[in-house]
């Protein structure tokens, strides 16, 4: 991750090197011929990783160079508060093409070219584009996990040079794509991270998405523009000309080995199924009441409720909200282990397990329902909390009578 820092920061110290000339990129000469390529990085070990990423290849004359929209810098003020909340803010950089390919050889990422079909009006745009996109006003730009990123943008940078949309031709590699499915396949040896996701994000990311919506991922756009054509005056062309591997490496990228399945999510989370199972069965037979591991149940609940609410109601991210998990995890689950400890308070807390087992019946029913796709190893989950809850109403009734 350090490693990773300081690569972004030295893009970043090098793309605004030149902040006070009038261009901000070396301007290709009248006899120069201009080659543009989308490059296409395979995956790497770290979250922020798993899709790949892409850049722009400029190639004239002397000049070699990269642009990048993928730096982002983690000693930025409130780094994480904002990424949370959805301010969190990319910038372009440009880069010698060597550098750049030697950050990618160092990790084993494998690095595709494919050199693009423009006109020499075209490629000088694309560098008059993205020189624009280094102004100080245009450089940083509000990132979108799936709607504006690295991917994204270089495709907006070579459409608008064209002037005209691309015309993909490569059908879809999953059958009826939404968001969520897109990051499944890329997250498979992640389910951890995809375990996030899924809490985290809500309907938004299940409505069915366009193919164009699908390369929001780099090595998904690199597939498709690879049978994508264009409209010339000679007719439809290819908009790849060629394809070179610039970077070995294997086709899959960087990234770890599939998590053992005993410590995937669905297994932890049918541990803890089972030993709350265990420890109703315990309670109900001696009426007793396990306070401290109601507290802690709850309690992680809590804090996960407040981890959603926030999201929901205050985040600016796409498709947190609306989002049908915090109808089973909510900040009022925070009230068990404030009030389990006392009398009175445990009389207050059976009304709330009567409200949560409504609110956690009505999270299967959205789920079951289809309304939003809930990761398998909520399910789980849900049954411990709708078991404790009617454990607790049950063993405080049979002490109160």
């Amino acid at each position: 991750m350090v490693r990773r820092l300081i690569l972004n920061l030295l893009l970043l110290c090098l793309s605004l090197a030149g902040g006070a000339q009038s261009h901000y990129l070396p301007m290709p000469a009248p006899s120069d011929s201009v080659t543009i390529s989308l490059l296409t990085c395979a995956p790497g070990s770290e979250v922020y990783e798993l899709e790949g990423h892409s850049a722009l290849r400029m190639q004239y004359g002397s000049t070699d160079i990269v642009a990048n929209w993928g730096i982002f810098d983690f000693s930025s003020p409130n780094f994480i508060y904002r990424f949370c909340k959805g301010e969190t803010d990319y910038c372009i950089g440009v880069l010698p093409a060597d550098r750049f390919f030697t950050q990618y050889a160092i990790y084993h990422r494998r690095v595709t070219g494919q050199v693009l079909n423009l006109t020499e009006a075209e490629a000088r745009d694309v560098i008059a584009i993205v020189d624009r996109n280094l102004d100080p006003p245009d450089r940083m730009y509000r990132y979108n996990y799936v709607l504006d990123n690295c991917a994204t943008r270089p495709l907006a940078v070579i459409e608008k040079a064209l002037g005209q949309k691309i015309t993909f031709h490569a059908e879809p590699f999953r059958a009826e794509p939404t968001f969520r499915s897109e990051m499944r396949w890329f997250h498979t040896h992640y389910p951890w991270y995809q375990f996030g996701i899924d809490l985290a994000l809500g309907t938004g990311i299940d409505s069915l998405i366009s193919l164009r919506a699908t390369m929001f991922a780099p090595v998904e756009l690199e597939r498709l523009i690879s049978t994508a054509t264009i409209r010339t005056p000679e007719g439809e062309i290819p908009l790849v000309r060629a394809t070179h591997t610039i970077v070995p490496g294997p086709a899959e990228g960087a990234i770890l080995p599939p998590t053992p399945w005993y410590l995937t999510p669905l297994s932890v989370c049918w541990m803890i199924f089972a030993i709350t199972l265990v420890v109703s069965i315990a309670g109900c037979r001696r009426s007793r009441l396990f306070k401290g591991f109601d507290a802690i149940l709850f309690g992680i609940c809590g804090i996960a409720g407040c981890v959603i609410a926030f999201l929901v109601f205050i985040s600016v991210h796409e498709s947190t909200s609306p989002n049908w998990v915090l109808a089973w995890l909510n900040p009022l689950a925070l009230l068990v282990p404030l009030l389990i400890f006392s009398g009175a308070g445990r009389r207050c807390l059976r009304w709330y397990f009567y409200i949560n087992i409504l609110l956690c019946l009505s999270a299967l029913a959205v789920a079951v329902g289809g309304i939003q796709v809930f990761n398998a190893a909520f399910y789980p989950l849900i049954l411990a909390d709708l078991l404790r809850s009617a454990c607790f109403i049950l063993i405080s009734r049979n002490v109160t009578k």
